[in-house]
């Protein structure tokens, strides 16, 4: 949970909101301290209140932009390991975003691994078909086509 007083939120929002405009390094530290100001759910103590179910649904979508902004710096900073580690735990809790996926194929075939990043297309390509009855977005299925051409 992002700890309910104001400040956290705050800071939260602020660090984020710096990392955008900031250099890799820079970026990835002030990430780095948002994230950590976040534990469990967002306001989980006021859950059944209404007036924090919006701010908590904008809260956990921010969060998750945060880590995919942070794989993304660390795609630039060549820091593959990392970025693979870090997609494939914001996948299990994410498992219908289009971006964290291409993360993860980005990082996959920077690291040499186009068959996996390959295999992993393919799993979303399924998941989606079979639970939601659709296809990746058009950027997932053209980096497909890139890895699979040797890109």
């Amino acid at each position: 949970m992002l700890r309910t007083r104001s400040l956290d939120t705050h800071d939260f929002e602020r660090l984020v909101e710096e990392s955008r405009s900031a250099g890799s390094s820079e970026a990835l530290a002030r990430l780095d301290a948002a994230l950590a100001l976040w534990n469990g759910d967002a306001l989980a103590d006021f859950a059944d209140e209404s007036w924090a179910q919006a701010t908590a649904i904008s809260l956990s979508e921010l969060r998750a932009s945060a880590i995919e902004d942070r794989a993304e710096i660390l795609l630039r900073m060549s820091r593959w390991a990392d970025a693979i580690v870090a997609m494939e735990l914001h996948i299990a809790h994410y498992p219908l975003r289009d971006r964290p996926r291409g993360l993860l194929m980005r990082a996959l075939a920077a690291d040499g691994r186009q068959t996996e990043a390959l295999r992993s297309y393919q799993i979303y390509r399924h998941y989606l078909s079979e639970e939601v009855g659709t296809e990746p977005s058009s950027e997932v299925r053209a980096l497909e086509a890139k890895i699979a051409t040797g890109w």
